[in-house]
């Protein structure tokens, strides 16, 4: 015991500025900084351009189809040229894009193509890099070392809106663009001193524990693997965008959902922690398994008592968005080892992202068929209850060989 709890100390002495430049990393990432700001930028880009609602909706569709086109194409070159170079180049790539968008004149066209760009230059800022560094770098706490570095994208839900409205209304949209752009270049000189990962595969280097990207996809749990968390997307961030109105239809006021996103935000941070917890602890199916009941539970009640359930289900959908990424990280790398962890890892982030790009359209599809939400409630409920089959079918763990401790 004693020698274990020095194994874990000495671990994490060695790996926390890793640790903590991964943190930033991600709270500064296209995942966080982008993503998450986006609603803020509607209203004024709409009154200076006259776009409406669905044509700028458009470009944001149009970034999350790149991102998950992007995702494993990152994690392969991840794998070849190493965390450093991938994130460095993207921290830089990201900002310029920010830099272009805050340079907008009003053509639509440029608008999605720099929302494009900002997905395919900026995918090595997300959770595809700085995962594989920690997981590179921590072994015992693999878990808790994957959910602190996640819980950058809740505290960037958290704090990015907010500071940018209040930039956007004091110096306009275009400056808050270009504070964004001063802001993702901030992890860059963290990532030159710490980016580098422990384990470089290469294609020659026989020694790293894993299976290739090739050998993984022809094993039937690298696809159920990215189904179930293809199946999460859609159902969990597909929902996300539709809670307010779907609370307001149901007679919430404002403040109560205000209150209700405020317990989603919450819910996603400690998702990231308990989750990271948990996993250097118990069964990651078992985990997944118990995240897409609790998700489903939080469908099903919104669907049955609505607006009365409304903190308690965006609690339990926001508990499961802030496990799943977590989840497909840490499985990557026990199911497949860390030979190949940006590719396989990168792919399964991807499917999570389409599904998350097509799980909107689809619940407004429905909405618009149906005239409410229990509909897509029930099927997104449905969706993540298939799941539970396939993540428990995945088996047992193979042999994990550890890197040595030098």
């Amino acid at each position: 015991m004693a020698q274990a709890g020095n194994s874990v100390t000495q671990e994490v002495l060695r790996g926390w500025p890793r640790l903590a430049t991964s943190f930033l990393g991600v709270s500064l990432g296209v995942t966080a900084i982008f993503f998450y700001t986006q609603g803020v930028f509607f209203r004024p880009l709409q009154a200076e351009f006259g776009w409406s609602r669905s044509e700028i909706s458009l470009a944001s569709t149009a970034f999350a189809l790149a991102l998950a086109c992007a995702s494993p194409l990152c994690g392969l070159a991840v794998d070849r040229f190493g965390v450093r170079t991938v994130a460095c180049s993207s921290i830089v790539g990201l900002a310029a894009c920010f830099w272009g968008l805050s340079a907008m004149q009003g053509q639509l066209e440029v608008a999605v193509t720099l929302f494009v760009a900002t997905a395919l230059l900026g995918v090595g800022t997300s959770a595809v890099t700085y995962v594989r560094l920690v997981a590179s770098w921590f072994v015992r706490v693999r878990g808790l070392a994957i959910g602190l570095t996640m819980v950058g994208t809740g505290v960037a839900a958290t704090i990015a809106p907010a500071f940018v409205a209040t930039y956007v209304d004091h110096y306009g949209w275009r400056a808050a663009y270009g504070i964004l752009a001063l802001i993702a270049l901030a992890p860059l000189p963290f990532v030159l001193v710490w980016g580098q990962d422990r384990i470089r595969s290469g294609n020659a280097d026989h020694s790293v524990p894993g299976v290739g990207f090739a050998q993984a996809a022809r094993m039937p749990r690298f696809w159920m693997m990215g189904l179930t968390f293809a199946f999460a997307g859609c159902a969990i961030a597909g929902l996300i965008p539709h809670l307010p109105p779907m609370m307001q239809d149901s007679g919430a006021a404002p403040a109560r959902v205000g209150e209700a996103m405020g317990a989603m935000g919450l819910a996603i941070i400690a998702g990231r922690v308990l989750t990271g917890l948990a996993l250097d602890r118990i069964f990651a199916p078992l985990i997944a398994a118990a995240v897409l009941i609790a998700a489903a539970s939080g469908c099903v009640g919104l669907a049955l008592l609505g607006a009365d359930f409304g903190i308690v289900g965006a609690a339990l959908i926001g508990l499961a968005m802030g496990s799943e990424i977590d989840l497909a990280g840490y499985m990557s790398a026990r199911y497949f080892g860390l030979k190949a962890h940006g590719a396989i890892f990168g792919l399964q982030y991807g499917l999570f992202s389409l599904g998350g790009a097509c799980g909107p359209i689809a619940a407004g599809l429905l909405y618009d068929r149906f005239g409410d939400y229990r509909i897509a409630l029930f099927g997104a409920a449905g969706v993540l209850l298939v799941g539970i089959p396939l993540v428990l079918a995945l088996g047992r763990y193979p042999p994990e060989t550890r890197p040595s401790s030098t």
